[in-house]
């Protein structure tokens, strides 16, 4: 299959997510979508995506989950070696990790597919992302993916895990999810620890989530962060000295809130 068959289907799968509820005919995966699964090109495997998309069974919808799996590795390796899918696979590989990643958040809205939601917990994700947000309602039955994360040698990973732990910590205090005393301390103890990452992102998103979720035992990490940190670039280490002084401020302002609410 030519990768030119998907950039011009991907469009299509806007309209089979919805129809993922709807019975079709097929019922058994045909031998061309499992080969098109284990092919080593990605467009054979995008086509069949879009093929498993259109069927509802047991059967695609494992199918769906696997393949995300497949491309998460496949994505990391990219990553590791290239600094990114793009420079291997090209912008479309982006465009069709994107509505995988869509089909199967709808399927692990299905309490039958419970692995759905840890495949997707293994992806990565923009912080202050909508699907950074949709995976911290998810709370402590996707922190030990999360934590996973955040140990990855990946900087994308851990900057993920930053924002997925700091949205987590967010609903929790305002009580949109409830975390256990030792599931709120794990993910404070990860954010503090990404104060001292060897990649500045990474500070960066740690420091958006204190800002967000941090309390005032927080406030000497971030003190001494604002001491000790040093970048490469001097305006890297003032915009995360800023930052620094801003969740300082936000925690601050917190904590006098609720203690007048109080």
């Amino acid at each position: 299959m030519r990768i030119e068959k998907f950039v011009l289907a991907v469009a299509f799968v806007f309209s089979v997510v919805s129809c993922l509820g709807q019975p079709t005919i097929l019922a058994v995966l045909p031998s061309s979508v499992k080969s098109n699964l284990n092919s080593e090109n990605w467009g054979d495997r995008a086509n069949a995506m879009l093929a498993l998309a259109q069927e509802d069974s047991t059967d695609s919808r494992e199918a769906l989950i696997t393949l995300l799996d497949k491309e998460t590795e496949v994505a990391n390796r990219a990553y590791l070696r290239f600094g990114g899918t793009d420079a291997v696979y090209g912008e479309s590989y982006g465009e069709y990790l994107g509505q995988l990643t869509d089909l199967v958040m709808k399927i692990a809205d299905n309490p039958t597919f419970p692995r759905a939601i840890h495949v997707l917990a293994r992806s990565s994700c923009e912080p202050d992302s909508y699907f950074a947000r949709w995976l911290a309602m998810h709370g402590e039955t996707i922190l030990p993916d999360i934590v996973r994360l955040s140990e990855n040698g990946i900087d994308i990973d851990r900057r993920c895990a930053a924002g997925v732990l700091g949205e987590m910590l967010s609903n929790d205090s305002e009580r949109k999810l409830i975390l256990s005393q030792t599931a709120r301390a794990k993910a404070k103890m990860i954010l503090i620890r990404g104060l001292k990452d060897s990649t500045s992102w990474v500070k960066d998103a740690s420091l958006d989530s204190l800002t967000k979720s941090g309390d005032p035992t927080d406030i000497a990490a971030l003190k001494e962060f604002m001491l000790n940190n040093r970048e490469k670039q001097q305006e890297d280490q003032e915009f995360l000295r800023k930052k620094a002084d801003k969740a300082i401020s936000s925690i601050r302002a917190r904590a006098a809130s609720m203690s007048i609410s109080k």
